[in-house]
């Protein structure tokens, strides 16, 4: 489910990291956010 949403976002013009942070709801810079999700042992 989450990768069909990414690719809806990404059909619309949202870059891969903004959507892969927008899809579980995380806030503020996508990048950080990503970073720190992965850094903190939170695989996805």
């Amino acid at each position: 489910m989450a990768r069909r949403s990414v690719r809806a976002l990404k059909e619309q013009g949202i870059q891969t990291e903004p959507a892969s942070a927008k899809v579980p709801g995380m806030e503020g810079d996508p990048y950080d956010a990503l970073l720190g999700f992965f850094t903190h042992g939170n695989p996805i």
